[in-house]
């Protein structure tokens, strides 16, 4: 399975900023959620984990040590890396950010350079948060992509292929979510064409047919595919 290096939370209201950050993080192997406000970071935080977070101080819905704060709070996300990333160059800014559970304090108008590189030293070389994915468990189901194991209430789902695996593990993190073509492709294999997405979900749907009563991966059409609840386990024993 090819991996992203990582996933990177931008929290950056400046359309032109966040564009050059975007394009910066992508080229490095980086998947990037941008988030234009508060608002739209907390509300993504609700459901996702990024691997590193970049916070612009000054938003239009209040100051971003605000979000690194909470960020280092949660238990789910007080580990992870945050990188400030400001036109404030008050050393009483540095000190407050540093206070509020900063790992780098980078001031614009910033080198993307270093800014890569410091990204590079908190998650390491491309491919290494694939060996970091832990286990999903979510809905009944626990998934294990380093022992490549697929458990549901308990009960072993047997002879699931790796890349099969892969992608119903994106669909279950991203519950209840739709996950596009695009972005499945990006983790699963971004050497591959796009319609081959729809390949993998025709056979993952095939395979796990062997265990359930009904079809729980749902097309959006124009959007991509979600993940919906499963009928009770199953059409035959495990």
């Amino acid at each position: 399975m090819t991996q992203s290096a990582g996933k990177v939370l931008v929290v950056e209201d400046d359309k032109e900023c966040l564009i050059l950050l975007m394009g910066t993080l992508g080229e490095a192997g980086y998947l990037v959620q941008p988030a234009g406000t508060l608002r739209m970071a907390f509300s993504w935080l609700n459901d996702n984990k990024p691997d590193l977070v970049i916070i612009d101080l000054k938003l239009p819905d209040g100051n971003g040590m605000d979000l690194c704060r909470s960020i280092r709070k949660s238990p789910e996300t007080s580990k992870v890396p945050v990188i400030i990333l400001t036109g404030n160059t008050k050393t009483s800014s540095r000190v407050d950010a540093s206070l509020s559970g900063a790992n780098l304090y980078l001031s614009k108008p910033m080198d993307l350079a270093e800014l890569v590189h410091a990204i590079k030293g908190f998650l390491g070389p491309k491919g290494s948060q694939q060996q970091r994915r832990g286990v999903l468990r979510r809905e009944g189901f626990e998934i294990d992509p380093n022992e490549h194991k697929i458990f549901y209430n308990g009960k072993t789902l047997k002879d699931i292929p790796e890349r099969l695996l892969d992608v119903l593990y994106i669909l279950i993190e991203h519950y209840p979510k739709i996950v596009s073509r695009t972005h499945i492709l990006s983790i699963v294999d971004p050497q591959d064409r796009d319609r081959e997405v729809d390949v993998w979900i025709c056979r993952l749907r095939e395979k796990l047919s062997e265990f359930f009563h009904r079809d729980f991966i749902e097309t959006v059409f124009g959007e991509g595919y979600r993940f919906s609840l499963p009928s009770p386990l199953s059409k035959k024993p495990i």
